[in-house]
């Protein structure tokens, strides 16, 4: 059995910035991990920095959703807070030497050592620490997005990436809007207040969306003080193993931060993607995912159950998507540097400039994946504007001849008309543009009224 002087010396020794340390990933009951105590106790003989982490315990609960563990035993080597590093079963003693040796080299431990640092805590920050108040403002910049649908709203996340003037533009993912009938169905963004208070609702305007790099471009307008998250600039690489943290709002409600790592980078073919372990919850699709500095580099697409993972547009095709929808200003607002000669540049059909794994990349339409937006029903009795309306309309002729004519559940553009006529707002020669025209079944000849007569 290890002794406390042991385990003590092995956490201390996992702070050293030149030893990577083994994190055993373990559980009482588990077959594999008794047979892997003897190799285990070899290593700590050596001088390897060895971690065991019971995986059934509440306070291991953390470590266990960050490495995204799913079978045991698992092996994590970690160097400078980076995975180096994993192998998930049994393994060999010249294996696991073979995989922290490529970073250091062992060496017997002196008891005097043990003496020395017994009294000594492991202090190395986590990574909420070291992310600290980058997280509280990309947080802060993540707002609800809801499209108002017949029967229920269309929930997803976004991210505020640039303002100019009251003009704020948000990142999201494009499938959101898949089915998005604009005419018809109100879009909404939401920004939540850090002290708690009632969320500020506003219109919104879709810009632009792909649906096959899944991002999207949002607007609304406000001149209220925003917080705007760092977009990723071209020169910005991500590696396998980093710590990340991703933010949506899960099943609709206030952004929560969930810390992870990157488990690998366009495993994917097609455009640039970013897997990321521990699978995202209803309500994050188009929420961000940022490195540990704030920097927002991936978009929440989907949930992969079987691996148990979450799926990220890569930001180069937030770059490519802002070309696309002709917002090279926004690109020389955001990196004055390199932007001029970003938005020069033509889109590229498939670019790959994230860090690429070593592994083929397969198609991604062989995998089931889950979608991640969610849906709200609508309290009973709730209608939109246009379903709690009647327009009647009475066309008089000059002859004295009036006819009144009942249009049941108006279009939004119709409405907007109206009131601009009434206003005296509207421009001559001004015409309502409807995706098609309402159906017959939905107007119905109440009455004639000729004067003087029924």
């Amino acid at each position: 059995m290890t002794s406390t002087a042991t385990l003590l010396l092995v956490t201390l020794l996992g702070q050293s910035s030149t030893a990577p340390e083994l994190i055993e990933f373990t559980a009482p009951g588990c077959a594999a991990c008794v047979r892997m105590e003897p190799v285990v106790r070899r290593l700590k003989r050596q001088g390897y920095v060895v971690r065991q982490v019971q995986s059934n315990q509440a306070s291991s609960a953390q470590l266990v959703q960050r490495y995204g563990i799913r079978k045991l035993p698992t092996f994590v080597v970690v160097h400078q807070g980076q995975e180096t590093n994993r192998l998930v079963g049994l393994a060999s003693y010249d294996r696991l030497v073979q995989m922290l040796s490529r970073r250091a080299n062992p060496r017997p431990v002196g008891r005097s050592e043990i003496r020395t640092n017994l009294a000594v805590a492991d202090k190395r920050p986590t990574a909420a620490a070291v992310a600290g108040d980058a997280s509280k403002r990309a947080n802060a910049a993540t707002v609800r997005v809801s499209i108002e649908q017949s029967k229920a709203f269309a929930v997803g996340s976004g991210t505020v990436i640039h303002k100019r003037g009251r003009s704020v533009l948000v990142a999201t993912c494009g499938h959101l809007f898949r089915d998005y009938d604009k005419t018809r169905q109100p879009l909404y963004v939401e920004m939540f207040a850090s002290n708690g208070a009632k969320p500020k609702k506003y219109s919104a305007t879709l810009i632009r969306k792909d649906l096959k790099r899944d991002v999207g471009f949002i607007t609304f307008s406000t001149d209220e003080p925003v917080t705007v998250a760092r977009l990723a600039p071209p020169n910005f690489r991500v590696q396998s193993g980093q710590s990340v943290f991703s933010i949506g709002c899960v099943r609709g409600k206030e952004p929560q931060t969930r810390f992870s790592r990157v488990t690998t980078i366009n495993r994917y073919d097609g455009p640039p993607n970013i897997q990321v372990s521990g699978e995202p919850v209803d309500g994050c699709s188009g929420g961000g995912l940022f490195a540990l500095d704030g920097t927002l580099i991936g978009i929440c697409n989907f949930a992969d159950p079987a691996d148990r993972e979450g799926i990220y547009a890569a930001y180069p095709s937030i770059h490519h998507q802002l070309l696309a929808a002709g917002l090279s200003a926004v690109i020389e607002d955001l990196f004055p540097q390199s932007g001029q000669q970003l938005a020069r540049q033509r889109p590229a059909a498939n670019d790959r400039r994230v860090t690429a794994t070593n592994t083929v990349p397969k198609s991604i339409s062989s995998v089931q994946l889950r979608d991640v937006a969610s849906q709200e029903s609508r309290p009973a009795g709730f209608q939109t504007p246009a379903e709690s309306m009647e327009v009647m309309i009475i066309v008089r002729s000059k002859d004295g001849r009036d006819r009144l004519v009942v249009l049941k559940n108006p279009s939004a553009a119709l409405l907007r008309m109206i009131r601009l006529e009434s206003q005296g707002k509207a421009k001559s020669g001004t015409s309502v543009r409807t995706a098609a025209a309402p159906p017959q079944s939905r107007i119905r000849r109440a009455s004639r009224i000729v004067r003087g007569q029924r």
